[in-house]
C-alpha cells in the first residue's frame, strides 16, 4: 500500500521558478567605507557578501572613474565616509558618478581599539555600512546633505564669525604689546580714528611704530566684517522679523539652520541646536559642539516659521 505521509527527510523545493525559464541573475553590489584626506581616499572594499579585503589607496580621480566604470556594468556602488572639513564635494562627485553615498557623523569606529590609522578605519566604515544595508539602522548616522546654495548662505555667516574673531585678536595682540612694554592698557576700540588720535601720542614711538601696521589691519577687517553683516542682513529684508530679534541674528540662524520645513515640530528644532556629539580618538571621549548659541532664540524663529506652513504641527 502506499504511503502518501510526508516525512521531514522527503527533498522540499525552495525554488519556484518555472522550468525551463532562465535564471536572473542580480547585480553585484560593491559597499566601500572611506577614510578621506586631501589627495588619496583610502576605501575599504567589500563586494556582494564577499570577505572584506585590505584597504585600497585611490587617488580622487582614481575613485570616481571606478565608479563610473562598474556602474557602467550594470552594478551598484555604496559608499560612506565620515562628514569632516573636506566638505560635500566628494559626495556630489560620487553621486554624480551613479554611486548611492552616505555621509555620517563622526564615530570611534572601535571602542576596544585605541590605535587608528586610515586602512583601519576604511575597513571598519565598510563592514557598518554591510550592516547598515543589510537593516542594522544604528550602525551610521546619516546626516542631511545641504545644498550648495544652502553651503554658501551659511558660510556667509561663519566668515562673519571668522572675521569677528580675527579683530578681538588683533585688538588684544596690541594690548598686550602695550602692557608688557609701558604697563599701561588699551581701551575698546583703540584702533579707531578717534581714539587712535589720543591714545596713539601717548604711546611711547617703540610701541607706536609696532601698532600702527595692526591699526591698518584692524581697520581693514573691520572693512570686512561690516560688509558682511550688510550682506547677511540683506537676506531677510522682506521677511517678517519676529519680536525682539534683530534682523542679523535671525540671518544667521536661517543659515545654520537652512531649511525649517525638514522639521516636523518646534521640539526638533531644539533638538537640533543644542548640538551634535564629537568623538575625539586621541582622548577616548565625547563632547557636544554646539550648532547654535540662542536657542531660545532658534525656538521663537521655528514658530514663526512653522507658522507659514499649514501642514506642519506647531
Amino acid at each position: 500500500m502506499k504511503n502518501n505521509t510526508t516525512t521531514l527527510h522527503e527533498e522540499i523545493k525552495f525554488n519556484d521558478r518555472e522550468p525551463g525559464s532562465k535564471a536572473v541573475k542580480e547585480p553585484e553590489v560593491w559597499k566601500l567605507g572611506l577614510d578621506v584626506d586631501l589627495r588619496h581616499v583610502v576605501v575599504g572594499m567589500q563586494r556582494s557578501r564577499s570577505t572584506i579585503g585590505p584597504a585600497w589607496k585611490f587617488r580622487r580621480e582614481q575613485l570616481i572613474e571606478w565608479v563610473k566604470q562598474k556602474r557602467a556594468q550594470g552594478e551598484v556602488v555604496h559608499a560612506v565616509y565620515e562628514s569632516c572639513g573636506f566638505g560635500y564635494t566628494l559626495h556630489e562627485e560620487l553621486i554624480g558618478a551613479g554611486a548611492h553615498c552616505i555621509v555620517t557623523t563622526p564615530m570611534r569606529l572601535n571602542l576596544e581599539r585605541r590605535r587608528k590609522n586610515d586602512r583601519m578605519d576604511g575597513r571598519e566604515l565598510c563592514v557598518r555600512l554591510s550592516r547598515y544595508l543589510d537593516g542594522h539602522r544604528d550602525e551610521l548616522k546619516p546626516i542631511r546633505i545641504p545644498s550648495r546654495t544652502e553651503q554658501q548662505r551659511r558660510e556667509l555667516g561663519r566668515q562673519r564669525e571668522f572675521w569677528k574673531k580675527e579683530v578681538r585678536r588683533l585688538e588684544n595682540h596690541g594690548r598686550a604689546l602695550r602692557i608688557e612694554h609701558e604697563h599701561e592698557s588699551l581701551s575698546a576700540g583703540w584702533a579707531g580714528p578717534r581714539k587712535w588720535k589720543i591714545i596713539g601720542p601717548q604711546c611711547s614711538e617703540f610701541v607706536r611704530k609696532q601698532l600702527e601696521p595692526l591699526v591698518k589691519q584692524i581697520r581693514a577687517t573691520k572693512a570686512q566684517l561690516d560688509r558682511l553683516t550688510k550682506e547677511i542682513e540683506a537676506l531677510v529684508a522682506e521677511e517678517k522679523i519676529p519680536i525682539g530679534l534683530g534682523a542679523l541674528t535671525v540671518s544667521l540662524i536661517d543659515g545654520e539652520v537652512c531649511n525649517w520645513t525638514r522639521f516636523v515640530h518646534r521640539k526638533a528644532v531644539g533638538s537640533y541646536t543644542v548640538g551634535m556629539p564629537v568623538h575625539d580618538e586621541s582622548k577616548s571621549e565625547c563632547f557636544i559642539r554646539q550648532r547654535i548659541r540662542p536657542i531660545p532664540l532658534a525656538t521663537q524663529i521655528a514658530g514663526t516659521q512653522f507658522g507659514k506652513n499649514s501642514g506642519v504641527l506647531l
